[in-house]
């Protein structure tokens, strides 16, 4: 059962990057690309909030959940903020810096 437990535990943030990964389309037709993001960075204070509790309320599920939501706004953000970059960007560096979000992750 413990096993099973950490494995899900585990298992949510990639979920969620997925399921944040689907959320792009709507939130930049929505908000655009500056306030998907902002609307992201607001959407992430809730986890952390909840990892904060999660010791004092004992509730392994205080650390499931959040787990979900920090990893549908990274997914969010992994794919918001080249699309940010490309359009800040002058057209000569415009590749150069859209890749490098994705190289600082990856390094």
């Amino acid at each position: 059962p413990l096993t099973l437990l950490w494995s899900v535990t585990v298992s949510m943030f990639p979920f969620g990057g997925f399921i944040g990964s689907l959320l792009v389309g709507p939130l930049v037709n929505k908000f655009g690309r500056k306030g998907a993001l902002l609307f992201n960075n607001i959407f992430s204070i809730v986890p952390a909030i909840l990892m904060g509790c999660s010791r004092v309320a004992t509730s392994f599920e205080l650390i499931i959940i959040p787990r979900l939501l920090v990893g549908v706004c990274a997914g969010v953000s992994s794919n918001v903020v080249p699309m940010y970059l490309g359009e800040l960007a002058p057209k000569n560096l415009r590749g150069a810096l859209g890749v490098v979000p994705q190289l600082f992750i990856t390094v």
